[in-house]
């Protein structure tokens, strides 16, 4: 029991707490209550449908999803709007939403080439390696 109390004394003194979704609220247009609850009702409905496959449950469930793509893509919208009328006032917020929408991020990593550990340098020699790789697995399957 000492020894359990001084670590966690220990720990709460020394490594540093960070909340990490503090860092992603203020990029995002905030949901209030009633967008919350729609957006469970349509997860219900959708849980609801695929134990049933009653096509009556999926018009539901296309109707609540349909209501919540408007809502959420007019808050987006209005959060973009006033972050545009804000941009000389408050220009940090805005390069903040702005970079993070603008990033292009490459899903597949580097791969190497061959075996003498080069690596890629463009999406398409990334396509190409993999589409190679596929092949290969493929015809050995097939023999």
């Amino acid at each position: 029991m000492v020894f359990q109390d001084m670590l966690e004394k220990a720990c709460d003194k020394y490594i540093p707490y960070f909340d990490s979704n503090v860092a992603v609220k203020h990029c995002r247009p905030t949901m209030d209550k009633d967008v919350r609850k729609l957006n469970r009702r349509k997860n219900r409905l959708w849980t609801r449908y695929m134990g049933t496959r009653d096509p009556n449950n999926y018009k539901q469930y296309c109707k609540c999803c349909n209501k919540v793509r408007a809502i959420t893509r007019k808050a987006c919208r209005d959060f973009e709007f006033q972050l545009a009328v804000k941009a000389t006032v408050e220009p940090k917020q805005f390069w903040n939403y702005a970079n993070s929408v603008l990033k292009k991020r490459s899903k597949i990593p580097e791969l190497y080439v061959n075996a003498d550990k080069h690596l890629t340098t463009s999406d398409h020699e990334k396509v190409e390696i993999l589409s190679n790789f596929f092949c290969q697995c493929l015809h050995q399957k097939i023999r």
